[in-house]
């Protein structure tokens, strides 16, 4: 199990990764639904390569709908997986993520170098088998499942 911790001058998001049933699955919890959001979606490119061999060479803009925000956030981290397996991109950190009926995300990375950039998992999908965000009043706590 690792945890990764993701801080900025207003959130502390943790990320717990964790291995169930063959599968790949991210527990974050931090203050608000998109910083925790950002913060899965940098693990979960964590999980394919090591973060520090993407440079912040250029930006890509993700936009992606959904009726609620477990779909919203599915169809987000499974974008992110499209831009590295599908357009070959690697997105080191989300810059920033905002949500107004869509959800819109700015992310900073490079294309992908196959001499630099090993990766050492592959993700199918990210899916809605065991999908839970619960909000409290201070926290929002996200449990999502990829399939390897």
């Amino acid at each position: 199990m690792k945890t990764h911790n993701s801080s900025s001058p207003k959130s502390k998001v943790t990320v717990e990764e964790y291995e169930a049933s063959g599968d790949l699955g991210f527990r974050a919890k931090g203050p608000d639904l998109l910083s925790v959001a950002a913060a899965v979606a940098q693990s979960l490119v964590a999980a394919l390569l090591p973060l520090d061999t993407i440079r912040e060479r250029e930006t890509r803009s993700l936009e992606v709908s959904g009726e609620d925000e477990e779909e919203l956030m599915i169809n987000f981290l499974n974008e992110v997986l499209f831009l590295v397996f599908g357009h070959r991109w690697l997105p080191r950190r989300v810059e920033s993520l905002t949500w107004d009926k869509k959800l819109k995300a700015l992310l900073i990375g490079e294309p992908l170098d196959s001499k630099r950039h090993q990766i050492e998992r592959e993700i199918k999908a990210v899916t809605y088998h065991n999908l839970s965000i619960i909000h409290t009043r201070d926290s929002v706590t996200i449990d999502i499942l990829c399939d390897l």
